[in-house]
């Protein structure tokens, strides 16, 4: 009997992670073409299933990096603009859009 409790104890240890990872995966909200508006009042991020709005002010921070625009609604949560999808030209108005009505990340 201890071995099984063991045995689950590190299952869930080790598995937790990679079945979290995966499940982000598979829901049909992250799937497909994702558009993106941003104009003076904020985002609008249309999903195949949905769409979001946030208002600039729902933004905590966001962060750039080589491959991505990270915009956090809070401390954890984040909406991801990949840099690949965008032109020079489109990298540049969206920092410097996002300069003037986020705060970036410390």
């Amino acid at each position: 009997f201890l071995v099984c409790v063991v045995l689950a104890a590190i299952g869930v240890v080790i598995l937790e992670p990679k079945l979290a990872v995966r499940s982000r995966r598979k829901p049909p909200f992250y799937q497909g073409k994702i558009r993106v508006l941003v104009d003076g009042s904020g985002t609008r991020f249309i999903y195949r299933t949905g769409d979001s709005n946030t208002l600039w002010s729902g933004y905590v921070r966001y962060q750039e990096t080589k491959h991505l625009f990270l915009l956090f609604v809070s401390k954890a949560m984040y909406r991801a603009i990949p840099k690949r999808a965008l032109s020079p030209e489109q990298i540049s108005q969206l920092r410097d859009i996002l300069q003037q009505r986020i705060s970036p990340a410390s």
